[in-house]
């Protein structure tokens, strides 16, 4: 994550708004017009006052000078700030001091004794207020932002500084310069963004994880509470921390559930897929690990493989499923008794199967990642894949990065490539850029659907677990010195 030195903010529409009158000779389409002038513009210059720039729009335009210099007086008097803007700066600042804050406006020397002749008590958080007719230059020029960045001594770093305009074009030439930037549309979701961008996404998320403690439990469309061991186990295994978790174990199986089962028989067979993460998360005796694979192999379907629930009655097959418990056979070094589920999970990639999600888990990406921690825990036993399936999986995962997703899609996507070691860290730019836009107000993650409830026609997620997994990606990618890009 990049170490922002510098924010600057637009005065006009972002830090002040204001609003053109309807009630002068001049209508808001005509002023409009006229601030696009270039009699305008050389005001905003300071090459001419506000009386000759007046003027000479009057002859371009054929209106009265005086009409114009009223709704100008009659603009200023709707000027009003963006108390929820300052605040959130304010909060920015107590926590990230290491940033200071500025402002740049195009806007002549008249126009900005009006607005700081307004009551207002925050001019002392901006180190300085960067006007264009001081400057002698406005924006989009780009000598003004050069300015700017020299004056700041910020002009050989400019992927430190992030700058907030309305207007596209202002936005299009900070980005051509190398600055992150970003257009600034008023919403509570903006103020939000700069927040997001600003602060500290790791400490915000693990702020949110420390409230939610032992409460973070799973949701049925993000409404009804779904108490599982499933996404408790995920959880635990992205933070490394069991305080944070609520876990019901098994003796030798694990049951999907830790409370009363939902949406389904009241009596809940243990299955196989919760039992693996549970050994591979939480480890066990070897003997355990025994018993369970066992167990699995003697629980394939027709085709020869191995299936989910320990139950003959329920004969279910899941491809991801599936590449959890070969983590587990590998992890023993037992894949000879897996050929058969190995086969299909290289099929599924191979023809990209998984791009519709499986029976279970609705995102394709959990699936490259369920791969790619096979391909990381078997090499973790000395028990390496072969190399045709780590070198399609390197693709696919490449593949991935052309793809829309949530936020726990995102996560998990950002942690299958950086698992592949081949996938550099700037083509992760957009996606680690996204998923840090989407972190909530209280520093947690959305509610990301990850199984489905095929019978229902539901889907279960968990704020904890794509918390957990947003925050292990993008602390993986700055230990690993990922560079930052415009936004």
């Amino acid at each position: 994550m990049v170490a922002f030195k510098a924010l600057i903010l637009d005065i006009g529409d972002v830090l002040f708004k204001w609003k053109a009158p309807k009630d002068t000779k001049v209508t808001p389409k005509q002023l409009h017009r006229a601030m696009c002038t270039l009699p305008w513009f050389e005001f905003e210059r300071g090459k001419i006052s506000e009386k000759e720039c007046f003027a000479q729009i009057s002859r371009i335009m054929g209106i009265l000078a005086s009409d114009i210099h009223e709704t100008i007086e009659k603009a200023a008097l709707t000027l009003e700030a963006d108390d929820c803007l300052v605040s959130i700066i304010k909060e920015l600042k107590t926590i990230n001091g290491g940033f200071k804050l500025y402002a740049m406006s195009n806007i002549g020397h008249e126009h900005y004794q009006i607005i700081r002749s307004k009551p207002w008590d925050h001019w002392s958080l901006f180190e300085h207020v960067f006007t264009s007719a001081e400057a002698g230059k406005r924006k989009p020029d780009l000598e003004f932002y050069k300015h700017v960045l020299k004056e700041i001594n910020l002009e050989h770093s400019p992927g430190s500084v992030l700058f907030v305009d309305d207007k596209l074009e202002n936005v299009a030439t900070a980005q051509s310069l190398g600055i992150q930037a970003i257009q600034f549309d008023g919403s509570d979701e903006m103020v939000l963004k700069i927040s997001n961008i600003i602060g500290d996404p790791v400490a915000r998320g693990a702020e949110y994880l420390k409230k939610n403690a032992k409460k973070m439990f799973s949701t049925v469309n993000g409404e009804a509470v779904m108490k599982e061991n499933f996404a408790q186990l995920l959880i635990l295994e992205a933070t490394g921390d069991p305080d944070l978790v609520v876990l019901n174990p098994g003796k030798t199986m694990w049951n999907f559930f830790l409370a009363e089962p939902m949406f389904t028989t009241s009596q809940y067979p243990d299955d196989f897929d919760t039992t693996t993460l549970a050994l591979l998360v939480l480890g066990c005796p070897e003997s355990q690990a025994h018993e369970v694979m066992n167990r699995a192999v003697r629980n394939v379907n027709p085709d020869g493989i191995i299936q989910l629930y320990d139950d003959p009655l329920r004969p279910r097959v899941d491809f991801v499923f599936c590449v959890h418990i070969l983590s587990l056979f590998h992890k023993y070094h037992r894949e000879s008794e897996t050929i058969k589920t190995y086969e299909w999970v290289y099929q599924i990639l191979k023809n990209r199967a998984y791009l519709r999600g499986s029976l279970y888990y609705k995102t394709p990406d959990y699936f490259l990642w369920t791969v790619g921690r096979l391909i990381t825990e078997s090499a973790k036993a000395k028990n390496p894949l072969p190399e045709n399936i780590v070198n399609l999986f390197s693709e696919r995962c490449r593949e991935s990065l052309r793809t829309s997703g949530d936020a726990l899609a995102l996560a998990m996507r950002i942690l299958a490539c950086l698992s592949t070691g081949r996938i550099a860290k700037e083509e992760l730019w957009r996606d680690i850029e996204e998923l840090r836009s989407l972190q909530c107000a209280d520093g947690g993650w959305p509610f990301c659907p990850m199984y489905r409830l095929p019978a229902a026609g539901a889907a279960i997620g968990n704020r904890g677990l794509s918390t957990a997994l947003a925050m292990k990606a993008l602390k993986l990618v700055d230990d690993s010195g990922a560079k930052h890009h415009p936004v």
